[in-house]
Order: C-alpha cells, then sequence, then structure tokens
C-alpha cells in the first residue's frame, strides 16, 4: 500500500518544466483509482504554472489500515518537510474511514529546488525553470488524469 501512497504524493507535486505568456488560466484535472480519488488544479499564466492543488482523498482499505491512527502513523514519515516549506501549504485529516489531503504549491513563492525535494515530487528540467501548463497537462494525462469540464 505504500505504492499507492507513493503514487499519491507523486501525482502531488507533479513537475514538467519550460514555460511563458500571460493569459491566466485554470485548468483541473482528476482521477479515481483503487479507493483513491486525486483532483489536481493548477493555475498559470499562458504555459508558466503559477498554482498546483492538489486534493486527494483516500479509503483507509486501499492504505491497508482501518483506523485514523494506523493512518495517521503510516503518513507520519511522508509528509514531514511540507509545513517548513515556503510556498507550500499542506492539510491531511484522518476522518472515519479515509484520508483527506489537500496540498497547495504557490510558485511565485515556493522555490522549485526546495519542493522537488519533498517526497513524491517528480521534476524534469534544470534550476530555475518554471512549470510547464502543457507538459504538466500531458503528463498527468498519460499517468490516467482526465481534464474535468
Amino acid at each position: 500500500m505504500k505504492k499507492w501512497f507513493m503514487f499519491g504524493l507523486t501525482l502531488l507535486i507533479s513537475f514538467t518544466l519550460i514555460a511563458c505568456g500571460s493569459e491566466e488560466t485554470t485548468t483541473t484535472l482528476s482521477m479515481e483509482q483503487a479507493g483513491v480519488t486525486m483532483v489536481v488544479t493548477l493555475k498559470a499564466e499562458g504555459d508558466r504554472v503559477t498554482e498546483q492543488t492538489a486534493d486527494n482523498e483516500i479509503m483507509y482499505d486501499a492504505l491497508g489500515v482501518s483506523t485514523a491512527e494506523e493512518a495517521e502513523e503510516f503518513f507520519a514519515g511522508f509528509v514531514e518537510g511540507f509545513d517548513e516549506t515556503e510556498g507550500v501549504t499542506h492539510n491531511i485529516e484522518y476522518q472515519e474511514d479515509k484520508v483527506v489531503e489537500s496540498l497547495t504549491v504557490d510558485y511565485e513563492k515556493a522555490d522549485i529546488d526546495e519542493v522537488s525535494q519533498l517526497a513524491g515530487s517528480q521534476y524534469e528540467a534544470e534550476s530555475g525553470d518554471e512549470i510547464s501548463l502543457e507538459r504538466t497537462i500531458e503528463m498527468l494525462e498519460e499517468q490516467g488524469f482526465e481534464i474535468v469540464e
């Protein structure tokens, strides 16, 4: 089940890079699979992602746990560093039968190199590059996400 968690975290902070432009847009993608629901919202100016939010619901049985306490113990090592990283807001709630997690990365404030060191991040570029909306959407669709209208 750690595989599912790492898969979810990888999708939380999906990095693909190189961008430019100025038109502000919002794109939302979602995926449901084996007790895990993931919704990624990308705010961008042109092709440059300025903010990324991932909202996840993970059923306890998908993690192989049955209580909030077991889920909290399961996640303990994976969420380290999120709260200390500038530009990153992380919230996790342990409910009766699932974990509800929200992660927002404000790329106007966050250091991409620092964010790339967090558990589950994917990073494709040289230091200082920007996050490309087009490439991020392409990567998420390859992983099974679909654009929500």
